[in-house]
């Protein structure tokens, strides 16, 4: 499976049945964008809804109980390690895309307040690092 496919895999897992299979077999590898940034997105970009057997409407139903919150999500579990990942790299955008001194020590702070709420999460819950 090519790394984009499964980027677009993992938000629909987050679907229930029977959204999460048929957006898996609609998903179209010459029609999506490389890089969804959510679950909404990865259904708009990661296939062309007239030409599914479900039709537009379908859908954009769907979509439109995912923006309403109207349907259970299921949220990722990510391991220490990828969640010490993505709040690095979130961090590290920020801190590059600014050019604001005040700006850049808030991110720092922050970061450093993030770090803390990891240990912290790691003392209470156990800081055992799943294979990822």
């Amino acid at each position: 499976m090519s790394a984009k496919k499964e980027k677009y895999f993992a938000f629909y897992d987050q679907l229930p049945e029977p959204y999460r299979s048929q957006a898996k077999e609609n998903y179209d590898d010459n029609f999506s964008s490389d890089n969804p940034r959510s679950l909404r997105k990865a259904l708009t970009l990661g296939f062309s809804w007239g030409r599914t057997s479900q039709d537009a409407d379908y859908w954009n139903a769907l979509d439109t109980m995912i923006y309403k919150d109207e349907l259970p999500i299921e949220q990722p579990k990510l391991t220490d390690k990828a969640f010490e990942k993505e709040c690095r790299e979130f961090w590290k955008k920020v801190f590059l895309d600014s050019s604001s001194d005040s700006v850049k020590l808030s991110v720092k702070l922050s970061a450093m307040r993030a770090d803390g709420a990891l240990e912290e999460y790691r003392k209470r819950f156990g800081g055992e690092d799943e294979d990822e």
